[in-house]
């Protein structure tokens, strides 16, 4: 069951689940972020 946990999250904030290296791999071809975004205001 706590394996459900980072898969439901990555979900519901349409996150790529998997290391770093795949989620470049993702954003590469997709042209957009697929993971989280820096907290905060943009300096």
């Amino acid at each position: 069951m706590e394996e459900l946990q980072p898969i439901r999250l990555r979900l519901q904030r349409q996150h790529a689940l998997g290391f770093d290296r795949f989620r470049e791999m993702i954003e590469g071809q997709l042209q957009r972020r697929a993971g989280p975004a820096k907290i905060g205001r943009p300096r």
